[in-house]
C-alpha cells in the first residue's frame, strides 16, 4: 500500500457543511433587515448570488464586488434601502460563527491522528 506524507482537505463541503452554515447566515441577515426568513426569500438571494458569481467567472465583477453586489441587488429586488457592505459584513460574521461538521469528519480526522499522519486539536 502506498504511503502518504501529506493530505490536504478542502474544508467546505468536505469536512464542514458550508450549505448549512450559509443557510444560518442568510436567515439571520434576512431577520436583521426585517424580512421573513422564508425559503422564498432565501431562494431569491441564492439566485441573485449565483448570477453575481457567474459575472465573476465572466470577468464582469471582482470577488470584492460580488460579495457586496449580491446584497445590493437582493435588497433592490425587495424594495429595501440598506447598506449592502454592512449586510455582507453581518453575513460573514454569522457564517464565520457557524461551523457544522459533516458526519464522520471528526472520526476520520481522529483516525488519521492516531496513525500519526495527521495532527489536530479540537
Amino acid at each position: 500500500m502506498k504511503s502518504y506524507r501529506t493530505l490536504f482537505f478542502d474544508v467546505d463541503g468536505t469536512l464542514l457543511d458550508f450549505d448549512r452554515a450559509e443557510a444560518v447566515g442568510i436567515r439571520e441577515v434576512l431577520r436583521r433587515y426585517g424580512l421573513p426568513a422564508t425559503d422564498e426569500n432565501a431562494g431569491l438571494y441564492h439566485r441573485v448570488n449565483a448570477k453575481c458569481w457567474q459575472e465573476f467567472e465572466e470577468g464582469i465583477l471582482s470577488r470584492e464586488q460580488v460579495v457586496v453586489e449580491r446584497f445590493r441587488r437582493f435588497f433592490g429586488l425587495k424594495g429595501i434601502q440598506a447598506d449592502a457592505a454592512e449586510a455582507e459584513t453581518l453575513y460573514r460574521s454569522f457564517l464565520d460563527q457557524s461551523a457544522f461538521l459533516i458526519g464522520g469528519a471528526k472520526e476520520l480526522l481522529e483516525e488519521l491522528k492516531e496513525t500519526g499522519v495527521f495532527r489536530c486539536t479540537w
